[in-house]
């Protein structure tokens, strides 16, 4: 089933996030984009901000780097997803997979909390604009039923990118591009 969220944005206008969520029985596709005008290396920098993602992404408590010689950069976080009266908090390890600058793919190898959890952010130039898309595959190992496990992964992932678009927006105003 597909189910497409609007913010609450929305109502008073166009949503800049655009995001379908289609469930099947508990495997769910998340797809989500938004343009935005900004450089590529501002959104690039935004997206590889690993560990300071918890300063703008609410749902995010945690996010903390392992830097290895001879294997992919490893991110592990803890995040808490709710909706309604519903709150969970979830923990991943992110095997991480650059192609500077257009295309961050992530996978969890923890599996404590989804047994597959896996996808992309990607980066795609569009003139003096960019369209940032967002790809994820997830199969939460308990999630509650129908409905209302849609919420939960279509407000999470429309949250996120609407934080993420926020972000890019300010550093490209500031004229960040690196870490703080």
């Amino acid at each position: 089933m597909m189910l497409p969220v609007l913010a609450l944005a929305s109502l008073a206008g166009a949503s800049p996030v655009e995001l379908t969520v289609t469930d099947h029985a508990g495997h769910y596709q998340v797809r989500g984009s938004f343009a935005v005008l900004a450089s590529i290396d501002t959104a690039w920098a935004v997206i590889t901000d690993y560990e300071g993602i918890p300063r703008f992404v609410k749902s995010v408590r945690a996010s903390v780097v392992e830097r290895g010689s001879a294997g992919p950069r490893r991110v592990n976080q803890e995040a808490v997803q709710k909706v309604l009266l519903f709150r969970k908090t979830v923990h991943v390890a992110l095997e991480i997979e650059e192609d500077r600058p257009y295309r961050v793919g992530f996978k969890d190898v923890l599996k404590r909390d989804f047994k597959l959890f896996e996808g992309a952010w990607t980066i795609e130039p569009r003139g003096d604009s960019l369209t940032v898309r967002y790809a994820l595959d997830a199969e939460p190992l308990t999630q509650p039923p129908g409905i209302v496990g849609r919420l939960v992964m279509s407000g999470s992932a429309h949250d996120q990118l609407e934080q993420v678009r926020a972000e890019i927006l300010r550093r490209e105003r500031d004229g960040v591009r690196k870490d703080d």
